[in-house]
């Protein structure tokens, strides 16, 4: 009786096909988030969520060549899920910007926002120890003065 030739069954060849269709998917949503980042705004949710759809094909390929169908099948269900989330993102800050309010929707802050408050925060809390710098020295008077007028305790 012949083997069977693992690399002609049907299920072997659906599972190219989406992982082919999958892989194309992420392409266009990269594509659309990079035209976005470049001009209106970068999301880094819409960005981690295209890693993870990257990285979840690229599991789901190396299952494939060991031919755990299974596993295939499940791996493909996560990477359409973060292409999906991440294509979602990018929709609504595509029309957010349209409509002209660019208020974004960002579960991540972006970095560039994060060291700017980070900097303003520094600066009041610089200005913070200045102020309080400037009233040591009175502190030190009253407590000398308070001293010259109290009794001296032997």
């Amino acid at each position: 009786m012949p083997v069977p030739n693992k690399n002609k069954s049907a299920r072997r060849t659906m599972a190219v096909n989406r992982t082919a269709f999958l892989e194309q998917l992420i392409a266009q949503i990269d594509a659309a988030h990079r035209s976005a980042a470049a001009s209106y705004h970068q999301s880094e949710l819409a960005e981690n969520s295209i890693s993870n759809a990257t990285a979840t094909i690229t599991e789901a390929v190396k299952s494939l060549a060991l031919g755990d169908f299974d596993n295939v099948d499940r791996l493909h269900n996560v990477a359409w899920f973060y292409a999906k989330f991440a294509q979602d993102i990018v929709a609504a800050e595509s029309t957010e910007h349209l409509l002209g309010n660019d208020r974004f929707f960002d579960l991540i802050e972006p970095q560039a926002k994060v060291q700017l408050q980070l900097q303003e925060l520094v600066q009041v809390l610089s200005g913070k120890l200045d102020e309080l710098e400037k009233r040591i020295p009175e502190f030190w008077e009253l407590d000398d003065a308070a001293r010259k007028d109290s009794p001296e305790v032997d």
